[in-house]
């Protein structure tokens, strides 16, 4: 699959237990002309789960601190995709071609 250049897709660490609990998340750059609510509502259309990323842990009472720009866009823009240990190959490759056509207008 070619890479759909209106997202970047965040790395996640070599060094890092994996867990399989949202961590494939993508992020929204300022080009894509969708609302990052649309695309999830989209998905959702397609039966392909799909939930906006937590918002910056300045934003809680319990952690009301200086609020980092960085943090905030990436709490606006990201979106995170289905994970699990038993994601089969075809069913990422269905999220992102569906993903894709959202992106590229086509449904």
């Amino acid at each position: 699959m070619k890479k759909i250049k209106e997202i970047q897709i965040i790395p996640i660490p070599k060094k890092r237990k994996i867990v399989n609990f949202l961590c494939i998340a993508i992020f929204l750059k300022e080009n894509v002309g969708i609302s990052r609510e649309d695309i999830i509502q989209k998905l959702k259309e397609w039966n392909i789960d799909s939930r906006p990323t937590f918002y910056p842990l300045s934003h809680m009472p319990m952690f009301d601190t200086q609020h980092n720009k960085n943090a905030e866009n990436f709490s606006k823009n990201g979106i995170n995709l289905p994970s699990g240990h038993n994601l089969e190959e075809k069913q990422i490759d269905y999220i992102c071609e569906v993903l894709k056509k959202i992106i590229e207008g086509k449904i």
